[in-house]
């Protein structure tokens, strides 16, 4: 009877080792990393700057257009804004989350936004240039909950 265990258990025993052998002798390969092909631009995509939504922001707004624009603020009950072509204007002191609507005075300008400031001191600056394309322009700059900054 021992020695049916015995080469029972052998049988066993080289069972066991011919499952893992592969995995022990087998060829080390390194992970690698596939390119990132999941990546898909659109306004869902925030943009490189962030800003502190627990502090005020000061929003510049840089009309190089050539053309008079108008803007205002989401909630706003103010009239909107006008700014003229080559003219800076903005919003200081802009409280947590908000739209920003940047719009011609008059006519059918597409427009194209470039944002850029510091995450520092919460000032963001929105470029507001003619679109290349007149039906691909955005007139709206969200400042989000969560300190990212959307354009659409």
């Amino acid at each position: 009877m021992l020695t049916s265990f015995r080469s029972g258990l052998s049988v066993l025993s080289l069972v066991c080792l011919s499952a893992i052998a592969p995995a022990l002798f087998a060829p080390r390969v390194d992970a690698q990393d596939p390119p990132a092909e999941t990546f898909q631009p659109g306004p869902w995509q925030p943009e490189a700057i962030r800003f502190n939504p627990q502090k005020p922001v000061q929003l510049t707004i840089l009309n190089k257009t050539g053309s008079p624009l108008r803007y205002e603020r989401s909630g706003d009950l103010t009239e909107p804004r006008q700014l003229a072509a080559g003219g800076t204007g903005g919003l200081s002191e802009v409280d947590g989350p908000t739209y920003v609507f940047i719009y011609p005075e008059s006519g059918n300008l597409a427009l194209d936004f470039a944002i850029g400031g510091t995450d520092l001191d919460n000032k963001i600056t929105v470029t507001v240039t003619p679109a290349k394309d007149s039906s691909d322009g955005q007139n709206t700059v969200n400042l989000h909950q969560t300190g990212a900054v959307y354009i659409y």
